[in-house]
């Protein structure tokens, strides 16, 4: 039991001080629909900055519910190679080792 409340209390430590992280502006409620996505390749790939004040999430698919890879942060130079925009997905770009949510690029990444 002492264990017990030994490693719940460490969680909630580790919890409490870690990195504040983001994925998608919340502007609205998301609405799921059947709209295809459509994907740009970039060519030749262009180089683009994180512009966000937290920690952004670099998944191994577009779209906030994929699984979380790596980290990138404020300042990072990275390499865009498509870009992927979906109704239900918002828009996101192909990176050098994963999907990162183009809001958090520069401004040119994917517009």
């Amino acid at each position: 039991m002492r264990l017990r409340l030994t490693l719940v209390i460490l969680v909630m430590a580790a919890l409490a001080c870690s990195v504040s992280m983001v994925d998608i502006p919340v502007t609205g409620a998301a609405v799921a629909t059947n709209t295809p996505a459509t994907i740009t390749a970039i060519t030749p790939p262009i180089r683009a900055w994180v512009t966000a004040d937290e920690a952004v999430h670099v998944r191994d698919q577009a779209g906030e519910s994929n699984l979380h890879i790596s980290y990138l942060y404020r300042g990072d130079p990275v390499m865009v190679f498509e870009c992927k925009t979906a109704a239900d997905l918002g828009l996101w770009a192909r990176i050098d080792g994963g999907w990162v949510n183009a809001a958090y690029l520069t401004k040119n990444a994917c517009q």
